[in-house]
């Protein structure tokens, strides 16, 4: 898990100075291997560019506060600052009246860790179980209505991962439920187990996960650009999803 000294988070100059991205690239490297070997070179580039164009529209442009938006980005997806599961972070970026930029910062950083603290854990032992736990979860369902579909993911969120399910809490999750409908029809995905796999990938990596160039093997999964890969988007999206899972906690 990301941990940033108070200190760290100071002005210094504005993102647009010169070398900043060959630093940045160095501090992703060294402080997140794991992304960064899925990602490679050309993702970490992408990654970083996000952040300073993205941080900008939320009036972050000092170095330190767009690393801080760019390490949270790979922390908790590339949407988190529009995520439903992450309310704190649209309001501190977007609502909140703040005097300067260091005190946003400041505030984003604090929220941040409080979540990550909550949801993964101090070492990350919440989310690593999570985890285990979801690599065998079975993706068939059968409800026949929307509201035994919702009751019953909720549950299932739930056992997968307690933690998130409680610091977040059921009327958000259910909203992210709703969403799953939306998205996952967007991308030709109706059946409910799909709706299934694909809530679930939401609630692991990130609403904006179809769109995250961390986990682009989802799209090529739901697109299904892989030679040999089941014609089901579902059981591409699942065995997609696993394979990542299995990879990451090797």
């Amino acid at each position: 898990m990301l941990r940033m000294r108070h200190e760290q988070i100071e002005v210094f100059e504005t993102a647009q100075a010169h070398h900043f991205a060959l630093r940045m690239e160095r501090h992703l490297k060294d402080a997140f291997p794991k992304h960064c070997g899925f990602l490679g070179n050309d993702g970490i580039h992408e990654v970083i560019d996000y952040g300073i164009r993205q941080g900008k529209i939320y009036g972050l442009t000092q170095q330190s506060s767009v690393r801080l938006f760019t390490d949270l980005t790979l922390l908790l997806g590339r949407f988190f600052h529009a995520d439903v599961q992450m309310p704190w972070a649209t309001e501190i970026l977007t609502k909140e009246q703040v005097a300067d930029e260091l005190t946003k910062a400041q505030r984003l950083h604090t929220a941040a860790m409080a979540y990550l603290n909550g949801v993964s854990g101090p070492k990350n032992e919440f989310i690593d179980e999570a985890q285990r736990r979801l690599i065998r979860e079975p993706i068939a369902i059968r409800t026949g209505s929307r509201g035994r579909f919702t009751t019953e993911v909720l549950q299932r969120l739930d056992h997968i991962w307690p933690e998130k399910y409680s610091f977040v809490g059921e009327s958000i999750i259910s909203r992210v439920i709703q969403e799953g409908f939306a998205k996952s029809a967007g991308v030709n995905i109706h059946s409910e187990s799909g709706v299934l796999v694909y809530v679930v990938m939401m609630y692991m990596l990130g609403s904006g996960f179809y769109d995250d160039p961390l986990f682009a093997w989802a799209r090529t999964a739901i697109n299904g650009e892989d030679a040999g890969a089941p014609a089901d988007p579902t059981e591409r999206l699942h065995q997609a999803g696993i394979d990542y899972l299995k990879q990451w906690c090797a």
